[in-house]
């Protein structure tokens, strides 16, 4: 009988994926918003080291979508051992970190199979801001690992639309009482 024999290549490899979201299509200027970046190893081989990386969208005068410089701030959780930072022994904590306050994600975080962190963005949409507020994170694969499905390593552009709220205010002075014969009726003055 005759006999043949095949040479597969086996690859050390996981599905690194990261995802960014704000769970909405429109926000409005001047108010809190948030974001939600997911970074996640679907496969089964242990990636330490992974990079991760957004420049959140800032205002740029006179106009454009973004926060405000300085009122942005992130948090992380981990979640089946990953860590929020490479080289770290506290993981797999679900309770977020401290606030980290900064224009810019960049960091690297270990990723055992199966496992993923979470980076919740909060900031302040700045007051002027108008158009399509644009959001994206990027991860990077360490060497020595192969990634199948590089596609997913950079997240689906969010877009959100900006709206404009005016800032309407009321109020009422009163300026003066005038009381020409010293009994009523008096006239009163007010500024609105």
């Amino acid at each position: 009988a005759d006999t043949g024999s095949v040479d597969t290549e086996l690859v050390f490899g996981t599905d690194l994926r990261v995802a960014t979201t704000d769970g909405t299509v429109s926000a409005v200027a001047g108010q809190a918003h948030v974001y939600t970046i997911v970074v996640e190893n679907t496969g089964f081989a242990n990636a330490n080291g992974v990079a991760v990386a957004d420049s959140f969208p800032l205002f740029a005068a006179p106009a454009g979508p973004g926060f405000t410089s300085g009122s942005v701030s992130w948090q992380c959780r981990a979640f089946n051992g990953a860590c929020c930072n490479s080289n770290t022994s506290a993981c797999g904590l679900t309770d977020p970190t401290a606030p980290v306050f900064t224009d810019a994600l960049a960091g690297s975080v270990d990723l055992p199979a199966q496992s993923r962190v979470e980076f919740t963005v909060t900031g302040t949409l700045d007051p002027r801001a108008t158009g399509t507020l644009v959001n994206q994170a990027a991860i990077t694969v360490p060497s020595g690992i192969e990634d199948p499905i590089t596609e997913n390593n950079v997240s689906v552009d969010d877009d959100t639309e900006l709206l404009v709220q005016p800032g309407l205010r009321i109020s009422k002075q009163l300026r003066s009482i005038t009381d020409t014969n010293g009994n009523a009726p008096f006239t009163l003055n007010y500024r609105i």
